[in-house]
């Protein structure tokens, strides 16, 4: 519904097939000031109902600064009580539900919300001191101040309440964590035949920035700096990411458009560097790279805990090679690749030939994104040499 609203969508509106089509297993609360739109349209009230797990009518008694906003409100709210409520059964024709507008924790905090508003738009309409999370006691007492005596106020608050009460209970979130949701970045044809995958760009272009920017007697210090970012950024799989970055800095200088020499706090990368999308260089600075990634904010171990497959040595036809079996997929490695190894409830770090059967291999999460991938698909092009 977002994706329709704020992109597809050529103004931020919902046509009601398309929200139709989205309204299972969800709830629809109409807006205070939409009273008098349900009472004009029962039919197509209706026909959302259908639709709706629940379609209810929010109650809101937040104050505006505007004289004019807050009188809308509060008609709108007298309204809804007088055309939609039938005091002879007590039915509701929409239910009422309890919920408030809220932008900010603090009544202290309003001040936020309108220059956020005029940041984002120019303007900051409908400003409010009022919309504030409040207590359940405070908006007894902001509301019963609404009702005369011949409504049961408590009745009602309670049936407001309880609508709240069933949405929160029964509503779910689910954050999906076990893939990326950013884009991969598409190489074009000459790229691919370049360099034939997007991390062998990646490196790459790094080895030409390192050799382009940097003076020979100082690789080896940038050298180490690198290695460290680039397992990183490999194990939390950003590699596209900076692909993407480089190739929308390269099309901007393409055009002639300027571009800033740094990127927030992708300033202290010299990955980021080395690939042209800041002008900084990290090092002669002193900036860090832990200030955009750090291994134990990712999940991760430090370099000297790792699995070191050794995947840049070619397995050469008839050479020696390890054969193991992760899950389903079988792997070949070199007898000297060094491999964090559980053994009988002990953690330790074996050659590859040293394996016996029982070992579990604690695979590195850059392992299983970019080196066992590259060693299954280098084993489509090789012969099957007698294993060791």
């Amino acid at each position: 519904m977002q994706r329709s609203i704020m992109v597809d969508s050529e103004i931020p509106s919902l046509l009601y097939d398309r929200l139709l089509t989205c309204a299972e297993g969800c709830v629809l609360v109409f807006g205070t000031r939409s009273a008098y739109w349900m009472t004009d349209h029962p039919r197509q009230v209706e026909r959302l109902r259908q639709g709706f797990e629940s379609v209810y009518y929010q109650v809101d008694a937040s104050e505006f600064k505007a004289d004019r906003i807050d009188r809308e409100q509060l008609c709108a709210l007298q309204h809804y009580f007088k055309s939609c409520y039938d005091k002879h059964t007590g039915r509701f024709s929409v239910e009422p539900i309890l919920i408030p507008d809220c932008y900010y924790p603090d009544k202290d905090e309003a001040g936020v919300k309108i220059l956020l508003n005029k940041i984002a738009s120019g303007a900051a309409h409908e400003q409010s001191d009022d919309q504030y999370m409040k207590t359940v006691d405070e908006l007894y007492v902001q509301l019963s101040q609404l009702f005369d005596e011949s409504w049961d106020f408590d009745w009602i608050f309670a049936r407001m309440c309880r609508h709240t009460v069933r949405i929160a209970e029964e509503a779910t979130a689910i954050f999906e964590t076990g893939r990326m949701f950013m884009p991969e970045y598409m190489m074009r044809e000459d790229e691919l035949q370049k360099y034939g995958d997007r991390r062998t760009m990646f490196l790459r272009l790094l080895d030409e920035g390192l050799q382009a920017k940097i003076p020979p007697t100082e690789h080896d210090r940038y050298r180490k700096r690198l290695d460290d970012e680039v397992y990183i950024i490999e194990s939390t799989n950003n590699v596209d990411y900076f692909l993407i970055q480089w190739d929308m800095v390269c099309e901007a200088h393409r055009r002639g458009i300027a571009t800033g020499i740094g990127r927030g706090s992708a300033g202290g990368s010299l990955v980021s560097y080395l690939l042209g999308i800041t002008s900084i260089d990290p090092l002669r600075y002193g900036l860090l790279f832990s200030r955009f990634l750090v291994p134990e904010r990712c999940g991760l171990n430090w370099k000297d805990e790792l699995t070191v497959l050794a995947p840049d040595v070619p397995l050469e036809r008839g050479g020696k090679f390890v054969e193991i079996l992760s899950g389903e997929s079988v792997f070949r490695l070199l007898p000297d690749a060094r491999l964090r190894v559980l053994r009988k409830g002990n953690e330790m770090t074996l050659y590859a030939d040293e394996l016996i059967c029982g070992d579990e291999i604690l695979f590195d999460r850059r392992d299983c994104l970019w080196n066992l991938k590259e060693l299954e698909a280098h084993e489509q092009t090789i012969s099957t040499p007698p294993a060791i």
